[in-house]
C-alpha cells in the first residue's frame, strides 16, 4: 500500500493565480478515482526552490491518497495533464510505502 502526494501550486510559473475551480476538480478526479482522499488542513503550504541563483516560493495545496498499488503510467499521464492545467514545468507527486498498524 502506499501514500500518494500531489502539491498542487495556487499559481502558475509566471505568478497567476490559478483558481479554487482547479484545485476542486481535480480533488474530484482523485476522490472518483480512489474513493476518498485527504486535504492537508493547513494549506496553503509553502514550498521554495532555486530557480537560478535566486530563490523562488509556492503556495501549494497538498491532496493526498491511499492505493494499494502503483500505476506508473496513469500517475505520469495525470501528472502530465496536471502540469498542462496549471502551466507548470514540473508538478512534485511522491508516493511513499505505507504499512498500516
Amino acid at each position: 500500500m502506499f501514500v500518494v502526494e500531489v502539491f498542487l501550486p495556487l499559481c502558475d510559473d509566471d505568478g497567476w493565480g490559478i483558481g479554487n475551480a482547479k484545485v476542486i476538480e481535480v480533488r474530484r478526479q482523485l476522490f472518483d478515482k480512489f474513493g476518498g482522499l485527504t486535504v492537508k488542513p493547513r494549506s496553503p503550504a509553502q514550498g521554495y526552490r532555486r530557480e537560478g541563483t535566486l530563490p523562488a516560493k509556492d503556495d501549494l495545496v497538498v491532496l493526498e491518497v491511499t492505493v494499494p498499488e502503483l500505476d506508473s503510467a496513469w500517475w505520469d499521464a495525470f501528472k502530465t495533464d496536471l502540469e498542462q492545467q496549471f502551466r507548470q514545468r514540473d508538478i512534485q507527486i511522491r508516493a511513499t510505502e505505507l504499512a498500516r498498524l
